[in-house]
């Protein structure tokens, strides 16, 4: 599965706010790579709403693809974006 695709999925599968959001302001602080628990809550959750196996495309490329999510909704956190999704970070 190619890289932009992936994105649309994660986009139409995660996604809590509209297309209209603007990107990041300059003045927040870096982003915070999501860690490995993030990434493995995320990829059940892709796997339970569009059946996306994450071993077909790589928990790297979620990973990635997660990161691009939180820079362009302008979160700093990967506890900020499971809440965002409806997930406990816990």
């Amino acid at each position: 599965m190619r890289r932009a695709s992936l994105l649309v999925l994660l986009a139409l599968a995660c996604s809590t706010r509209t297309a209209t959001d603007t990107t990041a302001s300059a003045a927040l602080p870096p982003i915070e790579p999501p860690t490995g628990t993030a990434v493995s809550r995320i990829e059940a959750l892709l796997y339970d709403r569009i059946g996306l196996d994450p071993t077909t495309v790589g928990s790297t490329l979620v990973e990635r693809a997660v990161h691009r999510r939180m820079s362009a909704l302008g979160i700093t956190s990967s506890a900020g974006y499971l809440a965002a999704l409806g997930v406990d970070s816990q």
